[in-house]
């Protein structure tokens, strides 16, 4: 089941192997993916990519995710994406 985006604040796609991003409406600016480590490994978080003034119909992939943390999409305005999880998240 996709997450659909369409606010410029961090939406939380939790844990996943890799992730696919849609785009479903052109956006001026930018789509940050990152990743936050637990509060055990110090709650870092990591720029995984950033995509500049993506197009309709643009699909952005991250793979090999698992054991990043969980897994936020960003974009700088507001947006129309959809974002899909790649692959089983972890099991506690």
């Amino acid at each position: 089941m996709a997450i659909h985006i369409t606010t410029n604040a961090a939406t939380n796609v939790g844990f996943a192997d890799g992730i696919l991003i849609q785009v479903n409406a052109a956006l001026t600016g930018t789509i940050t993916t990152t990743t936050v480590a637990s509060t055990i490994d110090g709650g870092s978080a990591s720029t995984v990519g950033i995509v500049t003034n993506p197009t309709v119909g643009q699909q952005i992939v991250y793979k090999g995710l698992r054991g990043q943390g969980t897994v936020a999409v960003t974009a700088s305005g507001n947006c129309d994406l959809s974002v899909s999880k790649l692959g089983p998240g972890p099991v506690f």
